[in-house]
């Protein structure tokens, strides 16, 4: 992990020496890509609470407006961070890579840990382990990851039916439950660079 992490330091601050605007660009697209699956499940969780607040009445109502247009919002940014994040090459797509985990992996966390620290802690032990078990011993790994996800996702769930949580508030927490096996799943066996 040292020798990682000094290697992304290393090409962060050659990338810095040669430009710091291509720097502040990189950095601040893959900020912003790295809280999108954030901003989604929250937009999502919203959209929910909105469209069953406006079912409820039988009206449309503002807030549904708004709703949709911050979809569009989204999804203007997110192709225009795509469009830039697609520039990058070698070590600086290594650097977006690590701004972008990182950023993701905060926002998760910040988001989680106060609704189960325990669990997020161990999925995401198992999770990080994951990275240096060898590939045999990975399927009883995953199985345990997929074990404790699916006691959060009943445990939420409960939450929900007995309204401890709005139904947005209750989906938006089990889809970020979801989001971490599913971003590293993806990392690993569908993103090659």
């Amino acid at each position: 992990m040292k020798v990682l992490w000094r290697q992304w330091q290393k090409n962060a601050v050659r990338i810095w020496r040669q430009s710091k605007s291509s720097f502040l660009i990189l950095a601040i697209s893959q900020i912003v890509l790295g809280l999108m699956p954030y901003l989604a499940v929250v937009w999502f969780g919203g959209f929910v609470d909105a469209i069953s607040g406006a079912r409820s009445l039988g009206l449309w109502i503002d807030e549904l407006d708004s709703r949709l247009w911050m979809l569009l919002a989204f999804i203007a940014l997110f192709a225009v961070t795509m469009h830039t994040t697609r520039q990058f090459k070698g070590a600086s797509a290594s650097v977006a890579r690590g701004i972008r985990w990182g950023v993701f992996l905060l926002s998760i966390l910040i988001v989680l840990l106060p609704v189960a620290p325990v669990m997020i802690s161990i999925t995401g032990l198992l999770l990080f382990a994951e990275i240096w078990i060898e590939k045999r011993v990975r399927l009883l790994l995953w199985l345990v990851v997929i074990a404790c996800i699916a006691w959060l996702q009943w445990s939420l769930i409960e939450s929900i039916v007995f309204q401890a949580f709005t139904m947005g508030e209750g989906l938006s927490l089990a889809a970020f439950v979801l989001m971490i096996p599913a971003r590293q799943f993806i990392d690993r066996y569908f993103v090659c660079e």
